[in-house]
């Protein structure tokens, strides 16, 4: 029976190569999450989530109920000046995250700022009675 030293070597390779089949490394189509953080105050919660690379305009911020809703699109391209090109590159990221929160808000006095990548908002309590559904602009 002959053996080979590097066997088990060999078979992790293949594992590793496996894993960069499954994730992209390039930036090419990806969803990716976004970290988030809730506090709360005895007036308010507040919303902290990481969205690097994204502008402004990319996020989509909607407060029903107990929930705030976050939605994420970018599509960069970056392309040579000249006429025939040799490289092409295109970048899709996506985020959507739901976050219940402990209590009902104030849909009507909800703020958001976004500012070097992290998205701030901030949301009154309110009385249940209260609670409707609103679409909050960032600033």
């Amino acid at each position: 029976m002959r053996r080979r030293p590097f066997r088990q070597f060999d078979r992790m390779l293949d594992e590793l190569a496996d894993r960069f089949d499954e994730e992209p490394f390039d930036g090419g189509d990806e969803a990716t999450t976004a970290a988030v953080d809730v506090a709360e105050t005895d007036d308010e919660f507040v919303v902290v989530v990481d969205l690097p690379g994204f502008d402004s305009s990319d996020i989509d911020l909607r407060v029903t109920d107990r929930t705030v809703h976050i939605s994420a699109e970018h599509t960069a391209e970056r392309e040579p000046d000249a006429d025939t090109y040799h490289l092409r590159e295109r970048a899709y990221r996506s985020v959507s995250r739901s976050i219940q929160l402990p209590g009902d808000v104030d849909t009507d006095e909800v703020s958001a700022a976004y500012e070097d990548g992290v998205l701030t908002v901030t949301l009154p309590q309110a009385a249940p009675e209260d609670a409707r559904g609103h679409r909050v602009q960032i600033e």
